[in-house]
């Protein structure tokens, strides 16, 4: 990682491992970052102090598809902190290296929130209750409500700092909690029907900001055929209910994102919640969204070994269909 800093010590641009540039854009403060490879703006929201408070999603580059959407639809971030400026509040949905600012003008940069007492952080953060259909969903596991809510909070590692799992501080392995037959009808329909997932955007387009490839190698959340075709149906084209369903907060897939099938899913696995893309506020053991979809976790995909098909494509459902085999 390479940094580029102005008369102030402050970062103005960094550039990671795969040579990705990052923008910082200052006045008097952090103003808005941008990423030659991303799609998107981010606009950081700060106090009186100069500490960030939120970061909003800005415009598509592409489409301007998130100018229409409501500001609170579009907050990624939200920090609250302390008259010392420890993090009290930490709720984060992309990596960030600007929080508090203190009385003397200078930044504390970090990365993510277990940055700062990140077993402590996991316990304050908000999390999404378990609902009681979720519960009733894992009977058979073997997990108890105290249980569940002891891993959930344990904190995950920080890979941007290039933490590795470590089960003596992180979240421990599903199978040594779960139930042996419950872990492997879990995955059943994942084996017979196929791995789907819903993202935002195509990460077949050629600027795709990671070449293509699908899911970091901590792991990659999919669901069922068979459970993508009923959800699908439920939604009747509306991508609000679909990210209800798989616990996402409403605009995080857009107005038209993209279902993806994997051709040759490769170590399918019940999620630990140390995967990058298990968020601390929705992560539930034993298997399923907060909104009681069943998922699971396989190792990243890479470019070219799966199908596309955008949401709102007509010929949507028969390309299920047709993937499920029916």
């Amino acid at each position: 990682m390479q940094f580029l800093y102005n008369e102030n010590r402050e970062v103005v641009a960094e550039k990671d491992y795969s040579g990705n540039i990052i923008r910082y854009i200052r006045g008097l403060g952090l103003i808005s970052s941008d990423s030659e490879n991303a799609k998107t703006y981010y606009h950081y929201v700060c106090d009186e102090q100069g500490s960030v408070s939120r970061i909003i999603r800005g415009e598509d580059k592409e489409n301007g598809a998130a100018a229409q959407d409501k500001v609170s639809d579009r907050v990624l971030n939200h920090y609250e902190y302390d008259a010392f400026g420890n993090t009290i509040s930490c709720e984060e949905r992309v990596a960030n290296r600007f929080r508090y600012q203190t009385s003397y003008g200078k930044s504390r940069e970090i990365i993510q929130c277990s940055d700062i007492n990140s077993k402590e952080v996991a316990k304050v953060e908000e999390k999404v209750p378990v609902s009681d259909a979720v519960m009733k969903s894992l009977e058979g596991s073997g997990l108890t409500s105290d249980r569940i809510k002891e891993i959930r909070d344990l904190p995950k590692p920080d890979y941007s700092k290039g933490e590795f799992v470590n089960r003596d501080v992180n979240k421990p392995d599903p199978k040594t909690y779960l139930n042996p037959d419950y872990y492997q009808k879990h995955l059943e329909p994942f084996e017979k029907t196929g791995c789907y997932r819903i993202q935002r955007t195509d990460p077949m387009l050629p600027d795709d900001q990671y070449g293509g490839v699908l899911g970091h190698n901590s792991g990659l959340f999919v669901t069922s055929g068979e459970d993508m075709m009923k959800v699908l149906k439920e939604a009747d084209g509306d991508v609000s209910k679909l990210e209800k369903i798989f616990g996402m907060d409403e605009g995080d897939w857009g107005k038209n994102p993209v279902i993806i099938r994997v051709d040759d899913p490769q170590h399918l696995r019940i999620p630990d919640g140390n995967e990058m893309g298990a968020w601390t506020k929705y992560y539930i053991p034993g298997g399923f969204t907060s909104g009681n979809q069943a998922e699971a976790v396989i190792d990243s995909v890479p470019r070219g070994e799966y199908q596309v098909m955008k949401f709102n494509n007509p010929e949507l459902m028969n390309w299920m269909k047709k993937g499920i085999g029916e």
